[in-house]
């Protein structure tokens, strides 16, 4: 998650790879020096990356990296321009709550951009029927997994003047979303609902459709812009 306070001059958006400091860094060269960017995060390691990061880059004045400890940012209200977040919020206990702390530090006529995907609308080939059942035995990780979908409706309760929505995809065909494919297998094992062998079955199967060209894996993201 990280906040600007000075709009730059291309406000497009740019998904970055998701390396602790990646953001912040990019995000300060764009502010260029008379700007600030906050970064936050709740994991401890990625706060020492996100600093070694900045530091390396020296841009490490620019960017001032805060674990946090609550739901509340360590911001002043209207303290910010912009606040980015990317798929954070499928993690946090209420939606709208944090969307509407992301209002209070906006000032007037600021923008946050909030970038979120939808596991019920992801698909993966040549698992579709058995990613189902995962996706359902690795809901408990998620307190939203459906939130992409809802993402506009929330920042219209939370209070923004304007709220656009655009749904991003680029189907895989390559592997690129293995990760991403991984992750929800560990959380489906983790969470008893489902036999780990079955997941191991899977996986297997996805990487003879790598082999066999066969592997296609498309997830949306939600990209809702809302202006204070």
């Amino acid at each position: 998650m990280s906040q600007g306070s000075r709009r730059s001059e291309k406000p497009e958006w740019h998904p970055v790879p998701a390396l602790p400091g990646h953001a912040a860094v990019e995000f300060a060269r764009r502010v260029g020096p008379a700007g600030h960017v906050h970064a936050f995060d709740v994991n401890g390691e990625f706060i020492r990356r996100a600093q070694a990061r900045a530091k390396a880059a020296g841009l490490a004045s620019r960017i001032t990296v805060t674990l946090l400890t609550g739901e509340e940012l360590p911001l002043a209200d209207a303290a910010v321009d912009r606040v980015t977040v990317r798929n954070t919020l499928v993690y946090v206990r209420d939606p709208l709550r944090t969307l509407a702390e992301f209002r209070r530090a906006l000032r007037p006529g600021g923008i946050a951009h909030a970038i979120e995907g939808d596991w019920s609308l992801t698909v993966v080939e040549p698992i579709a029927a058995e990613w189902r059942a995962l996706v359902d035995a690795a809901r408990w990780a998620w307190r939203t997994p459906d939130l992409g979908r809802k993402l506009h409706g929330i920042a219209r309760r939370a209070g923004f003047s304007q709220v656009a929505v655009q749904v991003l995809t680029r189907p895989d065909t390559e592997g690129r979303l293995m990760d991403m494919i991984q992750t929800a297998a560990q959380y489906a094992r983790e969470g008893g609902a489902m036999d780990p062998h079955r997941t191991d079955v899977m996986l297997e199967r996805l990487d003879r459709g790598l082999a066999e060209e066969t592997y296609l894996a498309v997830a949306p993201q939600f990209l809702v812009t809302a202006t204070r």
